[in-house]
């Protein structure tokens, strides 16, 4: 384990698939192209219980179609240490495993990043080789971006490799992606004679897993496909039931204060009034003018008004009555401050209340 990252030896190449301008691939179709390309390698995999993971590099325009170009990794041995990772770490990436061989492009991408310090003008365009006990690593980068990934073995002779580097030359002038700009800078990797192997290479190991393209690798992930991030889904999931959790918090905080512990408000005593006739009562209603005390109606019902609270509400022989409610064949039409309109048979009362 280097850090919080794991290192498992693979096998590295690069893949193109090819479209129409207006089509993109689907997963299913990239394996199922990946498989009939690479029949053997794919039933070997399989034959030793392993598999092989796509992560898309680049896209361009060409004139066959539309070009899409994959980073394959293949044959990962030692993926035991996944299954002992907790699983939330792995889900976040806490931990996460990449090809031991990646410290190579980490080493690449400080070499091009230090040459725009230094005023190089390589346009981000470079071919890195790097080569130790005869086997060969290519990474070909076009406008800063790793476009191409080669390994290859039986380089033991310097004139292998030259001859090898010059047929290089060839293929990035014919390449249809890279012949688009006429020079490309050929830098090899090689280890520093004042720092450890060892301490160089996981510096550069970190470095590489924390780049963009890195963040994107992890071969402890069963469910990775072509790029797919699972994190970001992890996270959606995890910020809707925060909400959720937060929402319900407030709801819950508000409680309904039950009716029973509501303190009614003080009413203004309404003195005795002294007792009226019948025909009184009802010349006066008739002229729709107010009389204060019991009031007897022609609709067989009487109201006592005791006590009128805020225009709202108002008292009678006990009760609490709101506009719109029925008192016998009486209706509350309104509650005013002063008194209470009532009708009956489309007739209007008004009792005044001081």
């Amino acid at each position: 384990m280097i850090g919080w990252y794991l290192a498992a030896n693979c096998e590295l190449l690069t893949w193109e698939w090819t479209t129409t301008y207006d089509k993109s691939p689907t997963v299913q179709e990239l394996h199922e192209s990946f498989e009939m390309d690479f029949p053997l390698t794919c039933e070997r995999l399989r034959m030793a219980g392993r598999r092989y993971w796509l992560f898309p590099l680049i896209s361009f325009n060409s004139a066959e179609g539309r070009r899409f170009r994959y980073l394959a990794v293949l044959g990962c041995e030692d993926l035991e240490p996944c299954k002992g990772i907790v699983g939330w770490r792995k889900n976040l990436g806490l931990v996460r495993m990449l090809p031991k061989s990646f410290w190579i492009y980490g080493a690449a991408d400080e070499i091009l990043r230090g040459s725009q310090l230094m005023g190089k003008d390589w346009g981000g365009n470079g071919l890195f080789y790097f080569l130790e006990g005869g086997a060969l690593t290519v990474l070909i980068f076009f406008e800063g971006r790793l476009c191409h990934w080669l390994e290859e073995t039986g380089y033991e002779k310097d004139d292998s490799l030259k001859n090898r580097l010059e047929t290089l030359r060839g293929f990035v002038k014919q390449d249809a992606l890279f012949s688009r700009y006429e020079t490309m800078e050929f830098i090899r990797i090689e280890c520093p004679k004042d720092v450890s192997q060892t301490v160089w290479k996981n510096g550069l190991f970190k470095r590489a897993a924390m780049d963009p393209l890195g963040r994107e690798i992890n071969l402890c992930d069963d469910n990775r496909f072509v790029g797919l991030s699972m994190y970001a889904i992890f996270f959606v999931v995890f910020a809707f039931l925060l909400i959720g959790a937060w929402l319900w918090w407030i709801g819950s905080s508000k409680k309904s204060i039950p009716l029973e512990d509501v303190v009614p408000p003080e009413l203004t005593t309404v003195p005795e009034l002294p007792m009226v006739s019948e025909e009184t009562v009802s010349e006066k209603v008739t002229e729709l003018k107010p009389y204060m005390g019991t009031v007897t109606m022609k609709c067989d019902s009487s109201v006592r008004v005791q006590g009128v609270v805020s225009g709202k509400l108002f008292i009678s022989d006990g009760k609490t009555f709101f506009r719109g409610d029925s008192l016998g064949g009486l209706v509350v039409r309104d509650v005013l401050k002063n008194g209470v309109l009532f009708s009956c048979r489309n007739k209007q009362f008004f009792v005044e209340v001081k």
